[in-house]
């Protein structure tokens, strides 16, 4: 009875009352019971934590310095490790093909002359050519990539560089012997104050009359110590600032020296790629007389096949002649004396044996 009571409420009241799935619901909503018959569904509250960012404030260096230390930063150079030219791997490879060389020469003399295929010709020559034509596609990339440093390095212009440090140093010289000049000029200041401190104690000790005259000297020899103080101060901040000079000085002759080293290696690096340029040179025309012997070779071995061409169908017709001899001379001598018979059938086999031998030696 009261489902059907609930279900008569539903469908008069329409859509509020139908029950919610709680399974759809999200894990996140917390319901609460009904209150006043109203559903309601609240979010449950989470603390938020505020992040307080620790601030990282970096140590405020001196003006002279911040310039300094962004001037070297700008000068230095993205300087790349320079890999070492393949002159001497070259040389190696060099020596051992004419080694190499050298014995198939003696073996040449020594062996005696056989009989070689056109196939393993060609495929020699072909191996030769491309040993050769990798080692020219090397020292081509090799001469590339010696260009591109060339040009990366002439592009930063060292020189330029070098003189506008030249020209910082000289000035942090100037400026150091200003500074030293007034450091002095500042003790013989002080030595000049000292005496007249010392006479004026010395009146004061003659002169014990006035009152007034000494509490003005009283004055004056306070206000000589306070400007004492603040020279003596002063002074320390100029050998302050002598020090960071100094050490820049010794930053920038560090860093003028660096490029002269940079300058020298660009100097070896141009050496090596002339020699590169003389091997590859070399190369390339070791390769045109490659390739003329390759053709020479190509146009022997097609002589050669024609003569074994002609050989082989002179030996064929020569087989035909004498199988139709031996045939003609059975027929005509069988009716002979068996003895004749014999004698002929060896004398026959002979010619024979001696022909092919002979047909043979001439294949050869």
């Amino acid at each position: 009875m009261q489902n059907e009571k609930v279900e008569r409420l539903m469908r008069s009241k329409g859509s509020q009352y139908i029950p919610k799935n709680t399974q759809t619901l999200s894990p996140y909503v917390r319901q609460v019971p009904l209150i006043n018959s109203q559903p309601h569904n609240y979010l449950p509250t989470y603390s938020i934590q505020r992040i307080q960012t620790q601030s990282t404030h970096s140590a405020i260096t001196p003006s002279t310095e911040r310039n300094n230390s962004q001037y070297i930063a700008k000068m230095q150079p993205s300087y790349q490790q320079q890999s070492v030219s393949p002159i001497r791997v070259i040389q190696l490879s060099t020596e051992r093909t004419q080694q190499v060389q050298e014995q198939n020469d003696i073996q040449r003399n020594e062996k005696p002359l056989q009989v070689v295929s056109i196939q393993d010709m060609e495929n020699r020559y072909k191996q030769k050519l491309l040993q050769l034509e990798q080692l020219i596609n090397r020292l081509q990339i090799e001469n590339q990539r010696l260009k591109i440093n060339e040009q990366n390095l002439k592009s930063m212009d060292y020189m330029t560089k070098i003189n506008e440090l030249e020209l910082m140093v000289k000035n942090f010289v100037i400026q150091e012997d200003g500074l030293k000049n007034e450091i002095q000029r500042l003790k013989q200041e002080l030595f000049e104050q000292k005496e007249s401190f010392t006479l004026l104690q010395k009146q004061l000790q003659n002169k014990n009359g006035n009152n007034e005259e000494i509490k003005q000297l009283k004055k004056q020899i306070q206000q000589y110590e306070i400007d004492s103080k603040e020279m003596q101060k002063h002074l320390s901040n100029k050998d302050a600032d002598i020090i960071k000079l100094r050490n820049i000085l010794n930053e920038k002759e560090n860093w003028i020296d660096q490029l002269n080293d940079q300058i020298q290696e660009l100097q070896i690096v141009q050496e090596n790629y002339s020699r590169v340029e003389t091997t590859v040179i070399s190369l390339q025309g070791e390769v045109d007389v490659w390739r003329k012997k390759f053709k020479e070779k190509n146009e022997e071995a097609s002589e050669l096949s024609e003569k074994l061409i002609m050989a082989e169908t002179s030996l064929e017709a020569l087989k035909k002649r004498q199988i139709t001899q031996i045939k003609e001379v059975n027929i005509t001598k069988s009716n002979s004396k068996t003895n004749n018979n014999m004698i002929q059938s060896v004398d026959t086999t002979n010619r024979l044996n001696r022909g092919s031998q002979y047909s043979q030696r001439q294949q050869l």
